[in-house]
């Protein structure tokens, strides 16, 4: 029975429609479609920094909404019985801050809003009331041109007396530019990556675009190009397929791959369908066992092409060249969410945990597995509720003042087989292996944040198994049945356990574990020593200076450690630690003296989007 749920997906609810959909997924096992409606941007709903579920077979309307009509829902659904403001989760902070009070988030909506009148088809009917709410729109972005850019503001006085009642389409275009290129000027995208140098190129991202009608000379590729991503260009599924297994051995830099539904070439003049079809190479891309994301782009119809990957049981996106390929807005568009996937897709490899040998051994190939698995939202989903459910029940045995116990997670006392008959039982006895992962990680993380009851690895294995260890034989359960490492919290989790560290659980992992590392705290005493003994910060970092640039060697997000050097800095998170920590202060620092020292510029400066954000 195809049917659909209508409600607002929004973290600015108590009981949003996300929460809707996970619970119907998880409880009653239900995979009929979900319709999402919202204020927000398709975009900003779903990206790599937050993403819950993705946009995949999921159907989604975005509502109209004014800066005045959140200032009343706000009013309406954040106060409480005595007229108070609530206390808001972190969800909710973060959708507040990066899109309503946000300059960037405000004007985007605004512009998008614009879009719908770039084609508008003008009737006798809604002539007027088009006309007028148009102004009303063009008057919000004229205030955000009016505070943020003079250059803007005169080209936009320039433009604003062109707009009539006759050239609604042209007008729009020429303001919607305008207010794209102001958007420039709010700074780059947020995000935790860096431009690849490779062999004398830079670029981003590296993308593989199969296709026999773009090739690099067409616009979308150049557009491409313009926002540093590398795109190798094949018109065939063979040439494709040369091109991604010279990756994989080499570089294994390819984080996208795009690909034609249908593939044609031409032989004596005559029209052929290729031997091998752009969703037959996406599909063995599927089923093979690297990490990438896959884009099926194509000018046939959204329906049939979604209809058509769940037949082939291909986690894939759906993009329609109908409609990114209208406009330079369009292409870009398209470039920015091509951006987001390859983001995605490199920050889940770069968090696969590899130094524990037991999960290099078992789990490293099921993880990804369940990564490239069609049903991975709803399974991911699943995981997260789960786990969140057993720390509950651990809170509440703590506030009570009870023995921790939430009985024996099934299955985690013996290694996951490498070989598997039954496809549906390994996916669930590996989500109970990756459940006993969030909970074990959840209660080291407490413990150090100060959960009230001292926890140690010990401890954690025999909560998960329901069992006493007198012996070391619990340290099978953590370091080799679940591939953890608890010493080198909190690298080495993947990016799913991170995300829910942090939205699901509210943990600032980094910042918490950081903030109680034995040198973090002795950093912060001697600074305020030195701040109360009238001393300069360029003195303070002084003392630290010959110790970085000398004795350790610094690359772009690593660091290499000198054991034998300092008796105070133990480890490499101990280095990481003091380099963030004096990042932090040189950011904060007004003085140019400090930060056009060489040393800063040539060691410091690849941290400070890293580390800073731990200081202020």
């Amino acid at each position: 029975m195809n049917c659909s749920i209508k409600g607002e997906f929004s973290p600015l609810q108590s009981y949003s429609g996300i929460d809707m959909a996970k619970e119907l997924r998880r409880v009653h096992n239900l995979s009929i479609p979900i319709l999402f409606t919202s204020f927000l941007p398709l975009n900003q709903l779903f990206n790599s920094e937050r993403e819950i579920l993705t946009s995949i077979g999921h159907g989604f309307i975005q509502l109209p909404a004014t800066p005045k009509d959140f200032t009343n829902y706000l009013r309406s659904n954040f106060t409480d019985i005595n007229g108070k403001i609530r206390k808001l989760s972190v969800m909710e902070l973060n959708d507040i801050k990066s899109f309503y009070c946000s300059k960037e988030g405000i004007l985007s909506h605004e512009l998008h809003a614009l879009n719908h009148y770039l084609n508008f088809n003008i009737t006798a009917e809604n002539h007027d009331a088009a006309y007028a709410e148009l102004l009303q729109t063009i008057k919000r972005v004229h205030e955000l041109f009016l505070v943020d850019s003079t250059h803007a503001e005169m080209s936009f006085q320039v433009a604003f007396p062109k707009l009539t009642q006759d050239n609604i389409s042209d007008a729009v275009s020429h303001i919607v530019r305008l207010g794209n290129e102001l958007l420039k000027t709010y700074g780059e995208r947020e995000g935790n990556t860096s431009t690849i140098e490779k062999s004398g190129e830079k670029y981003r991202w590296k993308v593989l675009l199969l296709d026999d009608q773009i090739d690099k000379e067409h616009d979308l590729v150049k557009q491409m190009k313009a926002n540093n991503i590398k795109v190798i260009c094949v018109d065939n599924a063979d040439d494709a397929d040369d091109e991604l297994k010279k990756d994989w051995k080499k570089d294994n830099a390819i984080m996208v791959v795009i690909a034609d539904y249908r593939l044609f070439e031409y032989i004596n003049g005559i029209k052929h369908h290729q031997k091998v079809q752009g969703y037959q190479f996406l599909k063995n891309i599927a089923t093979s066992d690297h990490l990438v994301r896959l884009v099926a782009f194509s000018g046939l119809q959204r329906k049939f092409l979604l209809n058509s990957f769940k037949h082939y049981n291909i986690r894939t996106e759906v993009k329609s060249k109908t409609d990114y390929l209208t406009s330079k807005e369009t292409r870009q568009l398209f470039c920015e969410e091509i951006i987001e996937l390859a983001e995605e897709n490199w920050e889940a490899i770069e968090a696969l945990p590899t130094k524990c040998a037991g999960f290099e051994k078992y789990l490293k190939d099921a993880y990804k597995e369940f990564r490239l698995h069609p049903d991975y939202n709803k399974m991911e989903s699943n995981l997260s509720v789960t786990a969140r459910e057993y720390i509950w029940e651990i809170q509440q045995q703590i506030t009570q003042g009870e023995e921790i116990r939430i009985g024996a997670i099934e299955n985690i006392k013996s290694p996951l087989a490498k070989t598997k008959k039954d496809p549906e039982a390994f996916f669930k006895r590996l989500q109970n292996y990756l459940t006993a992962r969030r909970i074990a990680l959840w209660l080291y993380a407490a413990n150090k944040k100060g959960l009230g009851v001292f926890i140690d690895s010990r401890r954690i294995a025999e909560i998960l198994t329901d069992q006493k260890y007198p012996t070391d034989a619990y340290r099978q359960i953590l370091s080799t049945n679940l591939g953890l490492s608890l010493d080198d919290f909190p690298k080495n989790i993947t990016i799913e356990e991170r995300r829910w560290l942090h939205y699901d659980m509210q943990l600032n992992i980094f910042r918490d574990i950081v903030q109680m590392n034995p040198v973090f705290i002795k950093l912060s005493k001697a600074y305020k020593e030195y701040i109360a003994a009238d001393k300069s910060l360029e003195e303070y970092l002084s003392k630290y200076k010959h110790i970085l640039h000398h004795k350790y060697k610094l690359t772009d997000y690593s660091i290499s450690f000198t054991k034998d050097f300092s008796p105070e800095l133990k480890t490499s998170t101990d280095v990481r630690v003091l380099f963030l920590w004096i990042a932090g202060l040189i950011k904060k620092d007004k003085s140019k003296h400090i930060l056009s020292n060489h040393w800063f510029q040539n060691f410091a400066s690849p941290f400070l989007k890293a580390g800073t954000g731990l200081f202020t």
